[in-house]
């Protein structure tokens, strides 16, 4: 009985059924986005299953893709795996968005686009595409995909009409999935009811003594993957009525167990091969092949298909899980060196993806690694160069994690909390690195990155200027920095004591900032030496002041860093040159509704409304 196949019918699901033909009618005729949430092995992913039959018989092309949680670090893997397949389309764009797609996905080097142009770039891919046929997008396990991906499919799902583009999505009942409050159309799916139920049990395990299943309906509570998975956890004597049942069934544990006691009869190398594919996320068998070496990989992956725990599909080159369960058995079967093993396995994969490569080393360590720790911070800087100051935070705790000493732990972490704190507004983590850096090291606060995001939190939380100078000006004249201007964390503190110099409105407060910057060598950044010309005094700006901003200004379109682009449309209000800004004002404001930085995305909105 254990090997019984489960029934194609969907019992109990006709209303789920009808809105499944619904919204494909208008996805095909004129685009649409069905959103299904549930609990665990409710169903959700049999009705994306019957989604995708469905549409297949109606010829709309059907592209799927998952959420893993091992990738949800790596940017755009699920927008990615949706669009490969439409990658022949990308001639049919205007030159800048098949750039923007290509470089936005590692499909080639180049700049990194701003996140609008990737957004619109994506939107008109689809939308270009379904003019041939209709289009469903399919993605399983959402609240698991990365951040930029759940944006812009966002971003796509709010602008589907007249597209002929179908989304249709499943997550988990109370897990965070960036669509939570979109007013997008939503099927809960809930569990079936008592009648269904047994006929889901009858058909699936016909030989079934009529008490046992009376007693797993009971029990399963309309779970419909509890239903065909208990009674694998059962003997063949207890199924038939012969011996009694177990006092209690406790579904989550049982449902688990069915899983990972599969999981444990297959072959080392199969076990092997599944563990790389949770590890790797996208499920491309060409990467798997990769790992595998000179053996056929598909060899391996059969014991695993022929007990239904994997479906490859030879025509897209993928493999996935047929549950998430699956995936959580397989890495729960694994043991830590061994994961280890198949992280760095996947480093050595991803040689050309410095922030994947990053990511696998990381986990592949099993002690602090200065050189992994070295990699994660210049993902972060890439993240932060293209504009992603959250992923940046993100690589940046990350790497402190796994620095070697106090010193570059804390550096980490400071940097990592001055972007909290004065790029995204995350008061609450900018005060929990803080306090963390003073558990490890409690002189390390006076760091100049360290007291630039304390500056931050005390200017936006109780505004005590007068400390928050007095903190920051101290760790300027007392840091080891020789004033050199390549120095990023001394650059970053003198911008905040200017804006500190200018929320006080004290006079006696602007002098020491003037004589920093005068020290900086070989000569002080553009933005800092054109804002502190501008905010304390306009009236009183120089003209060739007022031609580098004009200069700044056209060249807006090659500055990403929000931070940096919130800093030379300051000036530019301060010198009534706005209307000259106001396209880089909305691209922060864009950034910011598609995920961004939050506290760059107030300030461009304020100065918009001037």
């Amino acid at each position: 009985m254990d090997d019984q196949t489960p029934p194609s019918t969907l019992f109990g699901r006709e209303e789920e059924l009808r809105r499944l033909d619904t919204f494909l009618e208008r996805a095909r005729r004129q685009g649409d986005t069905l959103l299904l949430y549930g609990e665990p092995g409710v169903g959700k992913t049999r009705l994306l299953e019957a989604a995708v039959e469905r549409a297949s018989a109606q010829e709309i092309r059907v592209i799927r893709a998952t959420g893993v949680q091992y990738m949800a670090d790596v940017s755009y893997a699920v927008l990615g795996e949706l669009l490969l397949p439409l990658s022949s389309g990308l001639t049919e764009l205007d030159e800048e968005f098949q750039d923007a797609l290509t470089a936005a996905l590692s499909w080639h080097s180049g700049p990194f686009p701003s996140r609008l142009m990737i957004l619109n770039a994506c939107l008109t891919l689809l939308r270009r595409q379904a003019e041939k046929s209709p289009l469903l997008l399919v993605v399983d396990d959402l609240p698991w995909a990365d951040s930029p991906s759940a944006v812009a499919l966002g971003f796509v799902a709010r602008r589907l009409a007249d597209s002929r583009v179908g989304l249709i999505t499943a997550s988990r009942t109370n897990e965070h999935d960036h669509f939570q409050r979109s007013r997008l159309p939503v099927l809960q799916v809930k569990p079936i009811g008592e009648g269904p139920s047994g006929e889901l049990v009858r058909a699936a395990f016909p030989a079934m003594a009529p008490s046992v299943r009376h007693r797993l309906v009971a029990e399963a509570r309309g779970n419909p993957l509890a239903l065909l998975e208990l009674p694998a956890a059962l003997h063949t004597d207890q199924l038939s009525g012969i011996r009694a049942l177990p006092d209690v069934l406790p579904l989550t544990r049982h449902v688990e167990s069915v899983f990972a006691a599969r999981v444990a009869l297959l072959p080392p190398q199969t076990r092997a091969i599944l563990l790389i594919l949770t590890q790797e996320g996208t499920g491309d068998l060409r990467v798997l092949q990769r790992a595998a070496g000179a053996e056929p990989v598909l060899d391996h992956l059969a014991p695993a298909e022929s007990v239904k725990l994997i479906k490859v599909d030879l025509a897209s080159r993928n493999v996935e899980f047929r549950h998430p369960l699956v995936c959580s058995a397989v890495v729960d079967s694994a043991g830590e060196a061994e994961l280890r093993r198949t992280h760095r396995l996947l480093a050595d994969l991803f040689t050309d993806d410095p922030e994947r490569r990053a990511g696998h080393l990381a986990e592949a360590a099993n002690e602090a690694d200065e050189s992994v720790a070295a990699l994660l911070e210049e993902a972060a800087r890439r993240k932060l160069r293209r504009g992603d100051a959250v992923g940046a935070m993100t690589a940046l705790v990350r790497a402190a994690q796994c620095s070697a000493h106090a010193d570059g732990r804390c550096r980490r972490l400071a940097e990592a909390s001055y972007l909290a704190a004065h790029v995204t507004g995350d008061l609450s983590t900018a005060t929990h690195l803080l306090d963390e850096i003073r558990t490890i090291d409690p002189r390390f606060g006076g760091s100049l990155h360290a007291a630039a995001a304390a500056a931050h939190v005390l200017i936006n939380g109780d505004g005590d200027a007068e400390t928050a100078y007095a903190l920051l000006l101290e760790a300027i004249e007392k840091g080891d920095h020789d004033y050199r201007a390549s120095r990023t964390d001394l650059v970053e503190a003198l911008h905040t004591l200017l804006m500190i110099c200018w929320f006080a409105g004290r006079e006696d407060f602007w002098p020491p900032l003037y004589a920093a910057i005068d020290r900086l060598q070989p000569q002080p950044p553009s933005s800092l030496l054109l804002m502190s010309r501008t905010v304390p005094d306009a009236a009183r700006t120089p003209p060739d002041v007022r031609r580098r901003v004009a200069e700044l200004i056209d060249h807006q379109d090659e500055q990403r860093e929000p931070h940096q682009l919130m800093r030379i449309h300051t000036s530019a209000i301060y010198l009534d040159m706005l209307g000259n800004y106001r396209a880089g004002d909305w691209r922060l404001v864009e950034q910011g509704r598609t995920g961004g930085a939050v506290r760059t995305t107030l300030s461009a909105l304020l100065h918009l409304g001037r």
